[in-house]
């Protein structure tokens, strides 16, 4: 599917393509290396902050800090 997503762009002529993810994801970590090995780049010095609250008392803060738990989507962006 990214092969796909890639061959699409380029015939529309789009100039970059970008995917924010964490490499270290239990859920990400072979998405990771498909998108290095078609190219994609680790924009090195650049990072995001994540704040997150267990908005339950069953949740414990723990659970909420371990990152390997975590799956992050993008909803909508005005920057890259």
């Amino acid at each position: 599917m990214i092969t796909k997503a890639i061959e699409h762009f380029k015939e529309k002529n789009v100039d970059l393509i970008v995917c924010w993810m964490l490499k270290n994801s239990s859920g990400t970590r072979n998405t990771y290396k498909i998108l290095r090995n078609n190219g994609f780049i680790p924009i090195l010095g650049q990072s995001m902050s994540f704040i997150a609250r267990a908005n339950s008392p069953e949740v414990s803060s723990s659970f909420v800090a371990d990152v390997a738990r975590w799956y992050i989507t993008q909803g909508d962006s005005d920057h890259v």
